[in-house]
């Protein structure tokens, strides 16, 4: 097999298997939220859980961008 097919069917293995345990870890985490913020009505809970997670994804966002930033700098 030419190694760059081989690459590439390895780099999708590797996406398949990140984006699995990301659905893992989403479903682990709405039950959380719904366990910890018990609300009768799924549609206000959802909005919540989307709105959470939504300002989590910026939060890791700019502190990934700050630690890429500085070891840009020390590559320098």
């Amino acid at each position: 097999m030419n190694s760059d097919i081989f690459s590439k069917i390895a780099t999708l293995i590797t996406v398949f298997f990140g984006f699995t345990a990301a659905f893992a870890w989403n479903d682990l985490i709405q039950l959380g939220f719904s366990y910890l913020f018990p609300n009768p009505d799924p549609f206000i809970g959802m909005i919540g859980y989307a709105v959470t997670m939504t300002i989590l994804a910026l939060f890791v966002a700019v502190i990934m961008g700050i630690l890429a930033r500085s070891a840009n700098r020390r590559d320098l």
